[in-house]
């Protein structure tokens, strides 16, 4: 599986699914400001503590990354 991404200069960019499993890892770590032990079951809210504020914020930082835009 690949994640096809159209950043604003209309370059394609394709990651790989452990690319961006990679890539989301490393922006919640540094969001919640740890090492967690992370998966793909790891719930944001129940085992990482985040709010919707820092919820917003992390699809914010996705959006950033990966040249996406996620729906409101």
């Amino acid at each position: 599986m690949s994640i096809t991404s159209r950043r604003t200069h209309s370059v394609v960019q394709e990651f790989t699914q452990e690319d961006v499993v990679t890539r989301v890892e490393k922006i919640i770590s540094v969001q919640v400001g740890s090492d967690a032990d992370l998966s793909p079951e790891t719930h944001l809210q129940d085992d990482l503590g985040m709010d919707s504020l820092e919820r917003v914020e992390l699809g914010i930082e996705l959006e950033n990354e990966f040249g996406i835009e996620l729906p409101d």
